[in-house]
């Protein structure tokens, strides 16, 4: 029968010995995190409340920094500008080619109304109060560039305020 012995045992090193495996595999472990969250993968907290009622305030989620392409859905982390390093969470509801609008709150892509579950903390009462944020004149996504909305659409700022996301501005798509 095959009797396994193990090479090194903690208990028979010296205590310089332990101490330099520890700081090695610490000193590695926190290079390749560095390494994960610079190129690959990392998370983001949620300062706002403009992804309610599908994220709250303070929620952790993780952001994936490699993407080939995106479809309807898909939540980013966008950039609005390299300088100021203002970010913001929104849903992909447009795509190159599309044709994107927005009348009295509700959004129409290629002539054709989506439905959405969307969070709805606007105080005012009268639809003639209803301003820009609310009504969009139809616009045409351009190659390599996206349509980006907030869930609450009250809250937030989005591509009805930056205009259409161009590909280098999205940070990484939300997973898991």
């Amino acid at each position: 029968m095959y009797s396994y012995k193990s090479k090194t045992n903690f208990r028979n090193l010296e205590p310089k010995k332990i101490f330099f495996r520890v700081t090695l595999i610490f000193i590695l472990s926190m290079g390749i995190g560095s390494l994960l969250k610079k190129f690959f993968i990392f998370t983001h907290k949620i300062e706002d409340m403009s992804m309610l009622p599908t994220y709250s305030k303070g929620e952790k989620i993780w952001v994936l920094k490699i993407f080939s392409s995106l479809e309807y859905g898909k939540v980013v982390l966008v950039e609005i500008t390299k300088d100021s390093k203002v970010v913001f969470l929104g849903r992909v509801v447009g795509l190159p080619g599309d044709k994107i609008s927005i009348k009295s709150k509700k959004l129409y892509r290629n002539g054709k109304l989506i439905s959405e579950k969307l969070q709805n903390t606007d105080k005012r009462k009268e639809l003639d109060e209803f301003s820009s944020r609310d009504n969009l004149k139809s616009i045409t996504i351009p190659k390599d560039c996206y349509f980006v909305l907030c869930d609450n659409r009250d809250e937030c700022l989005d591509s009805r305020f930056v205009g259409v996301i161009s590909k280098t501005q999205i940070i990484g798509v939300k997973i898991f």
